[in-house]
């Protein structure tokens, strides 16, 4: 579990299923990537960070996976291959 601050948190949830298998969730609760005023890349970005996190690799294995990510992430959005549609907010207001 990664615990930001009362109320923001992530988890790793594991439940047995009724064959005996364990299925791995993972919940986000209160971090801005939960948000909907966020675009779908920042989304996707957040997760794949705190999915890392959580992962129970080693600290170092850890920082490199998400700085490689970031670094590739960045390469990607400097020449143009991300789609536009990955930028969008779509805010819905109630």
């Amino acid at each position: 579990m990664l615990l930001l601050k009362k109320k923001k948190y992530a988890a790793l949830i594991v439940e047995k299923t009724p064959t005996q298998e364990f299925i791995y969730k993972t919940e986000l609760k209160g971090l801005d990537i939960v948000r909907r005023d966020w675009c779908q890349l920042a989304r996707s970005i957040g997760e794949f960070v705190v999915s890392v996190i959580l992962s129970g690799q080693s600290r170092d294995d850890v920082l490199d996976k998400i700085h490689n990510r970031l670094r590739d992430l960045g390469d990607e959005m400097r020449t143009g291959k991300i789609d536009i549609e990955q930028y969008e907010i779509n805010r819905v207001n109630y």
